[in-house]
């Protein structure tokens, strides 16, 4: 078994990416449900809709055009260049990237609209919900998930929900793996997913997270 899928299934919220990516939590050969409304806080001790059950590769809200998006190089807080994917301007922690701080998602995108915990194996994300996405922070404060499920500039060039497929392969290339239901791309330490509505073949929702956890 791959290290990235070991530590991926353990970690990345066992409780934001199926086509060749068997053994996260996220995926499952049908297509994510579109997550409830952001508003609805989870009742303690239970994982919010949509995201713990879903991470894996099968308002006030800025521009988050940044390096990184459509794979251009993105530079870590070291100075050193390395390649990776952004969602929403932000980047999951990585064992070799310290990821964007918490204090950066309100810098970007101001104060969510609620905020939940959710378990993440041994350790508790704290979870900041807008209107059309939510992230979740790690008890050291770094992005540890982004999952966009409604219209959104994702800082993906022109894709985001309700985008096509042809559309997304257009803007970031042939993807690592693909089926009817979903699109995962891997780069620099991080997973890209798009989950796929079969039928229309446009996308549900868009999620990013760490291979491994740091």
């Amino acid at each position: 078994m791959k290290p990235y899928v070991r530590a991926g299934a353990a970690a990345l919220l066992a409780a934001v990416l199926v086509g060749g990516c068997d053994g996260w939590p996220w995926g499952g050969g049908s297509p994510s449900p579109t997550p409830g409304s952001a508003d609805v806080t989870p009742a303690p001790g239970k994982d919010a809709p949509g995201i713990a059950s879903d991470l894996s590769p099968s308002g006030h809200h800025g521009s988050t055009a940044v390096p990184g998006a459509s794979g251009e190089p993105d530079t870590d807080d070291a100075g050193s260049e390395t390649s990776g994917y952004r969602l929403m301007g932000l980047r999951p922690a990585t064992p070799s990237h310290p990821g964007t701080e918490a204090g950066m998602v309100t810098v970007l995108h101001g104060k969510p609209d609620k905020r939940y915990p959710l378990q993440d194996g041994d350790r508790k994300l704290d979870v900041y919900a807008y209107p059309s996405f939510r992230v979740g922070i790690t008890p050291d404060n770094r992005v540890a998930f982004v999952d966009v499920f409604d219209k959104a500039d994702t800082g993906l060039g022109k894709i985001g929900v309700h985008s096509t497929a042809d559309e997304v392969q257009s803007e970031l290339g042939k993807p690592q793996s693909q089926s009817p239901y979903v699109l995962t791309y891997s780069k620099g330490g991080v997973v890209l997913k798009f989950d796929l509505d079969v039928k229309s073949g446009r996308v549900l929702s868009v999620k990013l997270f760490a291979e491994s956890t740091p």
